[in-house]
């Protein structure tokens, strides 16, 4: 019993020391593979399908990787070099903006009456007597222009890194498409709990991923379209890069497409540009913010049975701690622990039933 007693300790740290070592020679490529877990379990229906036509596993997860960057990848690299060129476009606009002293409109608006005396009233709470609003307004353009710039030049430098990632996604998704069964037993298998609860958490897993991913492109890709068109048909500067500014917001449930839309109607109001300013906050407000209330429910709270609000904080959270990748991750971890919950709510019941009987 002493030998034992001290032996169980020692194997226990040696197998938590093995561990931690596996994770950190597995964390710098956490994101190619777990993109790759997510493109094979939205697309296992098509391999699925490709399987049954081609009996070598070999030859339909090549097809299946094939199709999925066809369908995905080619069409987002060829979007982004449009979103750089956009990019480039918007940022000398900007830079037009700012030194053609445009931005004095708006610094007019702020010395207008009416917002002097709210002012007034703020300043008995706060100090804003000491704000320099010409030196607040001119430093954040400037800063928006040069954030704007760095994100360009950040794309080209890790242009290589993205590469390789991106190779090591493609072979991962090849192996997750071709021994994806053996993968989904051997998980299955170190769930301990019953057979069916197995079946139950890997299901909501792959249907959260799927809903998530599903969701998030349908709402965004919606708005997108909707308020670029708004933007287009009004006349105003970079329609295509706005529009994609917005369908990628869209995937942040009740903030979104109003990041955008909102204050640019209150900018064109400002400069007297009222007809078109309210144009695009009605257009906004009912048209492209009532897509994501109407279809998000739909295709993905409803569907990974999590509240609107849950769903905004996993989100958020995801992307802090994931970054983009958050944005599927954040969902999937918050639905894990609702099914867990469940499954020990209903464990409960059980017992408690059969106490009582």
């Amino acid at each position: 019993m002493r030998r034992e007693f001290y032996i169980f300790p020692v194997l226990l740290g040696f197998a938590g020391a093995i561990a931690y070592l596996f994770f950190i020679i597995w964390k710098p490529f956490f994101d190619p593979i777990a993109w790759a877990a997510v493109f094979a379990i939205v697309f296992n229906p098509l391999h699925r399908q490709l399987g049954d036509v081609i009996r070598s596993r070999t030859l339909s997860a090549s097809l299946s990787t094939t199709l999925v960057i066809l369908i995905i990848v080619i069409p987002m690299v060829l979007l982004g070099i449009v979103l750089v060129a956009e990019v480039v476009k918007t940022y000398e606009l900007v830079q037009e903006w700012f030194s053609l002293g445009k931005y004095d409109t708006l610094l007019r608006f702020f010395q207008q009456p009416d917002f002097l005396d709210l002012r007034d009233r703020i300043d008995e709470i706060i100090d804003l007597k000491s704000i320099d609003l010409y030196s607040t307004v001119s430093s954040l353009m400037q800063r928006l222009s040069s954030f704007a710039v760095s994100q360009v030049t950040a794309i080209v430098q890790n242009f290589s890194q993205s590469l390789f990632s991106f190779v090591l996604m493609v072979f991962t998704l090849f192996f997750f498409f071709r021994d994806g069964n053996q993968f989904a037993r051997f998980i299955k298998s170190i769930i301990p709990l019953p057979e069916p609860r197995q079946q139950e958490i890997v299901t909501q897993f792959a249907e959260v991923i799927t809903a998530t991913v599903v969701g998030d492109i349908a709402v965004g890709l919606l708005q997108g379209f909707l308020g670029g068109i708004a933007f287009w048909i009004l006349g105003l500067p970079s329609p295509l890069f706005w529009g994609a500014f917005m369908a990628f917001l869209s995937i942040i449930p009740i903030i979104g497409a109003p990041l955008v839309y909102l204050p640019a109607g209150f900018i064109l109001i400002i400069q007297d540009e009222i007809f078109r300013g309210v144009v695009l906050l009605i257009w906004g407000s009912i048209v492209v913010s009532q897509i994501d209330n109407f279809l998000r429910p739909i295709l993905i709270s409803g569907r990974t049975r999590l509240h609107t609000l849950v769903l905004f904080f996993s989100i958020l959270g995801g992307i802090y701690v994931f970054g983009f990748l958050g944005l599927i991750m954040g969902p999937v971890i918050a639905a894990m622990i609702y099914s867990l919950i469940n499954i020990y709510r209903e464990q409960m019941t059980e017992q408690h039933q059969a106490e009582a009987s």
